[in-house]
């Protein structure tokens, strides 16, 4: 049990899958729902950096990585699958969820994940004004298609 000391299993309920992603200021938690369990008892607790959720159902204790706050988690309820939304206590990136070997039924959500250097080849490109080309000019212009890869180019090689 040793490489599960961020998770601990108590009352023999079942430990269900998690997916997490981030931002720097905020933090996504998918949880499985298993039948019958009752979402009352999944709360954020501690100083912020504790997932718990005790149920004759369910059994979960993550030790977070961080602190959130916890005034901001927001559960929506999907069926067979629980989402948190929190900020984080401090906006930081963290390199993982959980303090500690990571557990085994803790997975990367990579459709929802958004890296740190994200978003910010766009944001220091200046705006390219649309002006009109005269017709002579436009048979000197590389077809349309040339044109298209010229301008990705200059995109993917942020």
């Amino acid at each position: 049990m040793r490489l599960r000391e961020s998770l601990s299993l108590r009352g023999g309920g079942e430990v269900p899958g998690v997916q997490w992603s981030q931002r720097q200021d905020s933090l996504m938690i998918k949880v499985e729902v298993p039948a019958g369990a009752s979402l009352d008892h999944l709360t954020v607790s501690g100083d912020g950096d504790v997932l718990e959720w005790a149920d004759e159902k369910v059994t979960l204790n993550l030790g977070l990585y961080g602190k959130l706050d916890q005034s901001s988690v927001v559960k929506v309820d999907a069926g067979r699958q629980v989402t948190l939304n929190a900020k984080k206590a401090t906006p930081e990136w963290w390199p993982k969820l959980t303090q500690g070997p990571k557990p085994t039924n803790v997975k990367v959500d990579w459709a929802s994940w958004k890296d740190e250097d994200e978003g910010k080849c766009f944001s220091r490109l200046p705006p390219v004004p649309l002006l009109p080309v005269p017709v002579f000019l436009c048979r000197s212009l590389p077809r349309p298609r040339t044109l298209l890869w010229l301008l990705l180019s200059q995109f993917m090689s942020c």
